[in-house]
């Protein structure tokens, strides 16, 4: 390399090394950038007009961008539209009902009986209403505010912000649950710290969070990365980074699995479209081959979704 070109590659290096950024959850400065282009901007088809880069930390394996959201649009029902959601409760129920099993199948049903539970994220409070039947007490965290009048309204104690429940019950909740919303908080570790700060000791929480679908990301690139970042998700959160979050905040009991929610039929349209078609059915892959399909993602770590349970 001769003197010129040299001096090109530490100017460049230099300015690579300035605006590297250290990893939020584990301060590690091995950062290096996974995606840089557009990114969905809620439901499929709305795209940022910017290029948004991902940044992807060697150490704990989280993946991550700049917010590009103010936290006050969770309380619009505007966002939630902009999602493809509603407030409409029946119509709420009637898309999200279905979900209740695979939410049960995560956690088991006994943990429940004669407990004070917490939802964070409840949304129109669905999974509530099941465990209601149970649990001895319920108190749940919902920023949306035409959620939390129609859930104050069915004889729910409603708090906008975890922290804002830690005000009145520290060190009090039995089991709580939240499912797909760490991914879109400002600070991880604060979230993670309002809820040990919850749970009473000897107290469990089950946190539900999408991986980065890392088969889709390997057999797509571009065009699956641009569906799969969205601005409503900061985070995309490994096994790695979960526990670590989880450790650093205090718990002593820390386990992940990792679920396949989506069968195989829509790896083959993403494959076949490079669109997104939801639980696609095709009449040459049976139940059989869907359910092994589903069990091998999971057992190999390479599933759509992971779930956290840690302890006090």
């Amino acid at each position: 390399m001769n003197n010129k070109s040299n001096s090109t590659y530490e100017r460049v290096k230099t300015i690579v090394n300035k605006n590297r950024k250290a990893c939020t959850i584990c301060n590690c400065e091995d950062v290096s950038i996974t995606y840089n282009g557009k990114i969905r901007r809620g439901r499929p088809g709305l795209m940022t007009k910017a290029s948004i880069p991902v940044y992807r930390c060697a150490s704990c394996d989280c993946i991550w961008h700049e917010k590009t959201e103010d936290d006050a649009l969770y309380h619009t029902d505007e966002y939630r539209e902009s999602m493809g959601e509603t407030t409409n409760l029946e119509e709420f129920y009637e898309k999200h009902d279905d979900e209740i099993l695979a939410k049960l199948i995560y956690t088991g049903t006994s943990v429940y009986r004669n407990k004070f539970f917490m939802d964070i994220g409840c949304g129109g409070g669905g999974y509530a209403d099941y465990i209601n039947c149970v649990a001895s007490k319920i108190a749940l965290v919902e920023p949306n505010n035409t959620f939390q009048q129609l859930l104050q309204s069915n004889g729910y104690e409603v708090f906008t912000y975890p922290e804002d429940a830690c005000r009145k019950y520290a060190n009090s909740v039995e089991v709580l649950t939240s499912f797909d919303v760490i991914e879109h908080v400002d600070d991880p570790k604060s979230f993670m710290q309002s809820i040990f700060n919850l749970l009473v000791p000897g107290g469990v929480a089950f946190i539900g969070t999408p991986t980065e679908y890392p088969v889709l990301r390997e057999l797509l690139g571009d065009t699956f990365d641009s569906f799969v970042f969205s601005t409503q998700h900061p985070w995309v959160f490994s096994k790695k980074s979960l526990e670590y979050l989880a450790c650093e905040c205090g718990f002593s009991e820390i386990e992940t699995t990792f679920y396949q929610l989506f069968g195989i039929g829509n790896l083959i349209a993403w494959l076949q479209t490079n669109k997104p078609h939801g639980d696609k059915q095709y009449e040459f892959v049976t139940k059989s081959l869907d359910e092994l399909y589903k069990s091998e993602m999971a057992k190999e770590e390479t599933g759509e979704y992971i779930m956290l349970k840690v302890q006090k």
